[in-house]
């Protein structure tokens, strides 16, 4: 009688590491959902970065190809105009504003 005790006991208490290693384990359920989180955000940025690559590989291909994208692209980026053109540059909205006095006051400096 006493060894049904025992076995139960001992059957109880694996029974009891079984469960303990089936969820808080370094393999368990919540390594697990963990694990599974990870996968998630990077199949996102796996995404994100395909999208920007067939983007850049759309640009490569125009800018290999297309004088008249090469072209637009260099007047946009590097403010490149033509013999008859001129180029009229306005401080940006984020800038800050210099006041009439800040103007006058360099053109003192250099008198």
């Amino acid at each position: 009688m006493n060894y049904r005790y025992l076995l139960l006991a001992l059957s109880c208490a694996l029974n009891l590491l079984l469960l303990w290693a089936l969820i808080w384990s370094g393999t368990g359920y919540f390594a697990f959902k963990e694990l599974e989180r990870e996968y998630t955000a990077l199949n996102g940025r796996i995404s994100a970065l395909n999208a920007q690559r067939v983007t850049l590989d759309r640009e490569i291909r125009l800018l290999q190809s297309d004088p008249r994208y090469l072209e637009q692209v260099i007047r946009k980026r590097l403010n490149f105009v033509k013999d008859s053109e001129l180029l009229y540059v306005f401080p940006d909205e984020h800038s800050e504003k210099a006041g009439a006095g800040a103007a006058e006051g360099v053109n003192e400096s250099k008198n």
